[in-house]
């Protein structure tokens, strides 16, 4: 099985090619809504979590707050490696298995941290997914209610992550609106 990764900053547009994909029969494996749920799920990761910062992370109803991890993951470089290290591993581990179900010829891996999370290593393309810097923080802005400066923050703090891929599986993908992000995109039969 070819296992391609969809990579990409805030508000590039990850997401949209991952969806146009799945529309097109690709399974998808989200590493943001996995780690999520993982998150959620396993009192052994929020014991972590709540190591790891020193602090209470969990709501009144025993979920992450992601808005209180959030901060503290910007605002500190060794938190946000911690708070990595903790759930890349839970979620290599559910990806290995998701894998291993799958009985196709091709799937995609969405993450915006593939060669931080190390699952670069792990697949055999990869699409990087591009947009101009000021289009990426509007999208972000209309989205999430974030201000201007929390979201360049956010692009900031990823700057590092993209320089780090294994050129040679590297495919660049622009989605700055201008080009039609279906034609900027493989065909089915080429994927």
């Amino acid at each position: 099985m070819r296992l391609i990764g969809v990579t990409g900053g805030i508000g590039s547009g990850k997401s949209v090619v991952c969806r146009i994909c799945a529309l097109r029969g690709l399974p998808v494996y989200d590493c943001d809504s996995r780690a999520r749920q993982l998150m959620d799920e396993s009192d052994a990761i929020k014991a972590e979590l709540c190591r790891v910062s020193g602090t209470d992370v969990l709501t009144c109803e025993g979920g992450v707050d992601r808005s209180l991890l959030a901060g503290l993951i910007f605002s500190s470089e060794h938190m946000r490696m911690s708070v990595n290290a903790i759930v890349h591993e839970a979620v290599r581990h559910d990806l290995a298995s998701w894998v291993s179900a799958l009985r196709v010829n091709t799937a995609l891996l969405e993450s915006a941290v593939l060669h931080t999370s190390g699952l670069d290593m792990l697949v055999d393309e990869i699409w990087l997914v591009t947009a101009p810097r000021e289009l990426r923080v509007g999208r972000v802005m209309r989205r999430s209610g974030l201000s201007r400066g929390q979201v360049e923050a956010r692009i900031s703090a990823q700057e590092h992550e993209f320089s780090g891929l294994p050129r040679r599986k590297v495919r660049r993908i622009v989605n700055d609106g201008a080009v039609s992000l279906l034609a900027a995109l493989p065909e089915y039969g080429e994927i």
